[in-house]
């Protein structure tokens, strides 16, 4: 018994769990952040890799083609947590937007 309490107490023995933001280890593989919350960082990430690089030649149309309907209704939510030079590509994007997609 006196052994068994001597190894518990031993630091280099118990495993440490990583703590990680968002996860419940209670319940293995449930992600505790809402769905939308990740739709929208899957979208920044997507338009952080589409319209991030600085040295890429680009123009408002070829930004404009990129987005949909449902991307534009996402970034109501998502726009704060874009990069500057990211907004701004979007911003000059807008006039080239199809009216077919704005009205819809």
């Amino acid at each position: 018994m006196g052994d068994q309490a001597k190894d518990n107490d031993n630091p280099s023995e118990v495993k440490k769990q990583k703590v990680e933001p968002g996860l419940d280890y209670d319940t293995p593989f449930k992600v505790s952040v809402p769905s939308s919350h990740l739709r929208d960082l899957d979208l920044v990430k997507w338009l952080d890799n589409k319209l991030g690089d600085n040295s890429e030649l680009w123009s408002g149309r070829q930004a404009a083609s990129l987005l949909s309907h449902e991307m534009l209704v996402e970034l109501e939510t998502c726009f704060q947590a874009l990069e500057s030079h990211v907004k701004l590509k979007i911003v000059l994007a807008v006039p080239h937007l199809s009216y077919r997609l704005i009205t819809m």
